[in-house]
């Protein structure tokens, strides 16, 4: 049986290869930062959009129920005249 030989020298190529590797995960790493900062930017834009509307979806509630009281009070005068 033979045993494992582990060379102790370290070739200029696996240096490399070992830096490249070290640097494409920096750079992905950069993507996935700023593609996180970008969400968070366009998350932030919509909970502003949804914050618009529900104020003025809360007006136009307003205004309805305004005007369904202004019927229902023109309604009661109908039925108390008849």
């Amino acid at each position: 049986m033979e045993h494992w030989h582990l060379d102790r020298k370290v070739s200029i190529t696996h240096i490399i290869s070992t830096v490249m590797v070290i640097a494409s995960l920096f750079v992905w790493g950069g993507g996935i930062e700023r593609r996180i900062d970008l969400n968070a930017k366009d998350i932030e834009q919509v909970r502003e959009m949804q914050n618009r509307n529900w104020e003025a979806n809360k007006e136009a509630w307003k205004e309805l129920k305004s005007s369904i009281d202004k019927m229902n009070s023109k309604l009661d005068r109908l039925i108390e005249r008849n």
